[in-house]
């Protein structure tokens, strides 16, 4: 009986690790003076709902990524 509840816990948190994502944390720098860009937008290209703004630094996360390889947009 453990071992079918040991079980179903596996297979349960393999799940939930799938289908929760990525997240992708990063930083929008200005090419010229290499300073953090502040409050901008950033979206995974073709998905628009899913996005972030930057902080004061520069610095953003977009939570719940699918797995792959995907384009930002800034």
């Amino acid at each position: 009986m453990m071992l079918r509840f040991y079980t179903l816990c596996l297979i349960l948190s393999l799940y939930a690790g799938v289908a929760l994502g990525f997240d992708i944390r990063g930083r929008v720098i200005n090419a010229t003076t290499r300073q953090g860009v502040p409050y901008a937008a950033v979206v995974v290209e073709g998905r628009n709902e899913k996005g972030a703004a930057t902080d004061s630094l520069g610095l953003f996360v977009i939570r719940d990524v699918e797995g792959g390889i995907v384009r930002l947009e800034a």
